[in-house]
């Protein structure tokens, strides 16, 4: 079976499910991978306190503010290459809702495999409850 490598490029949110901006998470194969916490993702970025964005750069670790690109406090570089995958490789879009309604919201998910490699970078839609996202990726040898 052939392998592939996974490279998350960027996450951006088009419009949030939640008024106060989206607690959002990825999972990769059913493995959290990363969070928007302490912050939050929202297209309504013009917000007193700061502490929404409305994309982060997997490749740097930088998150989209009113303020412009601002570095994350923790940054491993390559932390969102996956190297060696085989097939399925499943990402999915979560918003946390701890404690509340019964569960966090699924907001969509793409399979990726070695039928991507070559095709450059990937952009896919999540779209459900209400929310719209962009994830950007790109899938090598």
């Amino acid at each position: 079976m052939s392998s592939f490598t996974l490279h998350l490029l960027s996450l951006k949110c088009v419009q949030a499910q939640e008024l106060d901006g989206d607690e959002a998470y990825i999972r990769y194969n059913g493995v959290m991978i990363w969070a928007a916490e302490p912050m939050r993702m929202s297209h309504r970025t013009k917000d007193a306190t700061g502490q929404l964005f409305d994309e982060f750069n997997f490749m740097t670790g930088q998150y989209h503010t009113p303020q412009g690109w601002v570095s994350g406090e923790i940054f491993e570089e390559r932390a969102f290459v996956f190297e060696g995958q085989t097939e399925p490789g499943v990402v999915e879009l979560w918003e946390d809702d701890s404690f509340l309604r019964g569960g966090d919201d699924f907001l969509g998910k793409v399979s990726v495999g070695t039928q991507d490699i070559g095709r450059g970078h990937i952009t896919t839609s999540f779209e459900q409850d209400g929310a719209s996202y962009l994830l950007t990726y790109e899938v090598t040898a």
